[in-house]
């Protein structure tokens, strides 16, 4: 699972950790998506945004991880 968890940019790489997809097939797929039918599969990816904002592993330890993780890239981000 992500480390970071990008809400916005994180959607495909969640969606492909939970199913154990490929992530960059499941991103050009996504892609193509949004050029063919734009009006529907981008308020579905913002939705899904949203849920992988808000959504945990479901388990403690990991999400303390997570949380530990996600500090630290923050602290030592470099941009």
């Amino acid at each position: 699972m992500s480390r970071s968890k990008p809400w916005l940019g994180g959607v495909c790489a969640h969606l492909a950790d939970r199913l154990e997809w490929n992530v960059t097939g499941l991103r050009v797929a996504t892609v193509l998506a949004a050029w063919w039918m734009p009006l529907v599969t981008v308020p579905v990816y913002v939705l899904g945004a949203l849920a992988v904002r808000h959504s945990g592993t479901g388990d403690p330890a990991m999400d303390d991880w997570d949380r530990r993780m996600g500090e630290i890239d923050r602290r030592y981000r470099k941009y």
